[in-house]
């Protein structure tokens, strides 16, 4: 399976007329299947720093299951999430005086400097309540000239929706820091409060609690991913304890116990998912349609049963035993 290689990371920075930081996020990566193995530079976000932190976040999750690495091999999402955290901190400058222009595509497709009229749909809503209707204007009347410090605001609208590198192109760390514009936030004096996931582990998937009921999840790197793209937002809030946080995650998934084999289960086919709601369904059929305990089940429901995903509730304990 490919993974995207990271080899570096860079911000820019520009202060926008609107008062608002605005910074972009380029990285240099290849990909592990494609030779030669020849590393090359790419916007992966524009936008206000808190924004900005909560992208470093989703992108972080990708690390969890092995689909970003580094040259040397796997990551850690809070160390590459703190390498990000750190050119943040001490950005370059960002191309002052920079223009591009943007039109609406009249094909199927679009090109670098067009907006296909299908994602111009879903971004004109955010333009209009940004109060940014000249520029929504200029688009609908031909195209219209953005300029990066006047604009910026609606070219960080924009590329929530269409890929940043199609907007910025490499700058380069060549250009001289953007003093008095890093994001560098004191540290929040307490922690935030936040779960974290998981109960049991059933072989590579984790039993989650949801709505008071233990219910079939996901495996271990698509929960932590999760967690790690959530935390942006606390992290926004309650800035400065993401490490600890990650690291408490990755030791308490670890350290999950087994699903005990007196747990009882019970399945719902009608809330699994569409692909494997007949699976369910057979699942439910051997085990007579009714509650049992997780050790009388057949091999092929044991081995099939992650995929029933939450249609497949857990009982432990006491209320189990009356199965």
């Amino acid at each position: 399976m490919s993974s995207t290689i990271t080899t570096k990371r860079s911000a820019g920075a520009l202060r926008g007329d609107d008062g608002v930081i605005y910074y972009a996020l380029f990285e240099r990566t290849y990909e592990s299947n494609v030779f030669p193995h020849d590393p090359s530079w790419g916007c992966i976000g524009f936008g206000s720093g808190e924004d900005m932190v909560r992208r470093v976040f989703d992108i972080g999750s990708y690390v969890c299951g092995g689909m970003l690495q580094g040259r040397s091999g796997r990551l850690t999402p809070h160390g590459y999430i703190g390498s990000w955290l750190a050119e943040l901190a001490n950005p370059h400058e960002l191309g002052q005086g920079m223009t591009m222009r943007l039109s609406i595509a009249e094909g199927e497709r679009a090109g670098r400097d067009e907006i296909h009229p299908d994602v111009f749909a879903e971004c004109r809503p955010a333009l209009l309540e940004a109060g940014l209707d000249h520029v929504v204007a200029g688009l609908e009347q031909g195209g219209y000239a953005f300029t990066l410090e006047h604009d910026a605001a609606a070219l960080a609208v924009i590329a929530r929706y269409i890929p940043a590198w199609r907007l910025f192109s490499y700058h380069g760390d060549w250009t001289a820091k953007a003093q008095g514009l890093g994001w560098s936030p004191a540290k929040a004096k307490h922690p935030p409060q936040y779960t974290l996931p998981g109960v049991y582990r059933y072989f590579d998937d984790i039993i989650e609690k949801k709505d008071g009921h233990l219910v079939m999840g996901h495996s271990q790197w698509s929960v932590e991913a999760r967690f790690v793209r959530e935390y942006g937002d606390l992290e926004v809030r309650y800035p400065g304890h993401y490490r600890a946080a990650l690291r408490a995650l990755k030791q308490h998934l670890d350290s999950i116990p087994e699903l005990p084999e007196t747990a009882a289960v019970e399945i719902d086919p009608s809330k699994a998912e569409r692909v494997f709601a007949q699976t369910a369904e057979s699942i439910w059929a051997a085990m007579g349609r009714q509650r049992r305990l997780l050790r009388d089940l057949d091999r092929d429901s044991k081995r099939l049963l992650h995929l029933c995903g939450e249609a497949a509730r857990f009982i432990v304990g006491d209320q189990a035993c009356a199965a």
